[in-house]
């Protein structure tokens, strides 16, 4: 419990120093480079910067992480402390698990907010910078949902609402019946009509036979599951989706039949591309010398850093191409990863 307590202390100021360092530098070069498009607004400048710096998370949180392992491992070299905690029975194993441990409870909760709005703080970030306003929506948005189709003539996903919606019911290849609502709403895994017109067609059309029916209802709830996100990311491929909203989507494609290649490229960014990094602590423990006499600290961290950030480089690049479509998500993301954890694995057993 001293040692976790004595390497958690070193490692967290190591790493909210660092990233904090980084935040502040994406953010400030961010705004000097777009401010010009930002509306004369405090209010909209305060959120888009927010916005930036939540988006930033997703490459200054493993970068911080990376760096902080290296950090503090030529941090407690350089001290001695790595050599007077070998020489009473700490081993570069004991330490290299507990900084790995730390890495990945950081890890894990960026991927825990990569499932909650957070995931969408880009897509703020762009409506900002376009429309100089938060709020987006998508015009005459004509999509297939199941057995119907579905027409929206103005959808607010951030919102989670729709006006003049027109539902289109088939059933055997045959149009069974039409709803129609000026406003809806999603609510509860439902999409809620207000007012709508239900309109139903006869089984048989035959001249002197019966008529349609035309219906009016306070409210009518349909299309379960069809979530609005869905809707404006998969089929405007747009590749800006959270955790859960991406599985949503890929239950959906398989049920259409539609290709999930990006879909899946997307999930695998946000759920495994971060593991990256507190893997990577776990080959640098291996290399580093218990004393600085050794090895030229300097040139050490130079390799390391360099290493680090050549590596970074690449499964980012890779999960690019992915997302692009050039490349299949489970070659380009899962494999890399996979290989890099056996490497992991086997420079912690080496340590």
């Amino acid at each position: 419990m001293l040692l976790f307590k004595f390497i958690f202390s070193t490692y967290i100021k190591y790493l909210f120093f660092i990233l904090i360092a980084l935040e502040l530098f994406y953010v400030g070069i961010d705004y000097l480079s777009n401010a010009h498009k930002l509306p004369d607004s405090a209010n909209i400048k305060i959120i888009y910067s927010s916005s930036v710096a939540l988006f930033a998370l997703n490459y200054t949180l493993p970068l911080s992480v990376i760096l902080s392992q290296i950090t503090t491992i030529l941090s407690l070299i350089k001290r001695n402390e790595l050599l007077a905690l070998n020489a009473i029975g700490y081993s570069k194993k004991s330490v290299s698990s507990i900084i790995f441990f730390i890495s990945l409870l950081a890890t894990l909760s960026l991927i825990a907010l990569n499932s909650t709005s957070f995931a969408y703080a880009k897509e703020r970030i762009d409506n900002i910078q376009d429309n100089g306003t938060t709020v987006t929506s998508k015009e005459n948005f004509f999509v297939k949902y199941q057995n119907s189709y579905i027409y929206f003539e103005r959808l607010y996903p951030l919102f989670q609402r729709a006006e003049v919606i027109r539902i289109y019911e088939l059933e055997n290849g045959n149009l069974k019946r039409i709803i129609k609502s000026d406003r809806a709403f999603y609510r509860d895994d439902f999409w809620i009509l207000e007012s709508p017109t239900i309109i139903k067609k006869p089984d048989t059309l035959e001249l002197g036979g019966e008529g349609l029916d035309v219906q009016n209802a306070d409210r009518l709830e349909t299309l379960r599951g069809f979530k609005p996100k869905i809707l404006d990311n998969v089929y405007e491929t747009r590749g800006v989706l959270s955790i859960i909203d991406a599985i949503e989507s890929i239950k959906l494609l398989n049920i259409e039949g539609i290709n999930t290649d990006k879909i899946r490229s997307v999930l695998y960014s946000l759920l495994m591309f971060p593991l990256f990094a507190p893997l990577f602590g776990l080959v640098i423990c291996r290399f580093a010398p218990l004393q600085s006499r050794y090895e030229n600290l300097s040139l050490l961290a130079f390799k390391a850093i360099m290493l680090a950030l050549s590596s970074w480089g690449l499964f980012f690049a890779l999960s690019k191409l992915s997302t692009s479509g050039l490349i299949n998500p489970e070659v380009s993301i899962l494999l890399p990863l996979v290989l890099m954890m056996a490497f992991s694995i086997y420079s912690y057993n080496k340590s």
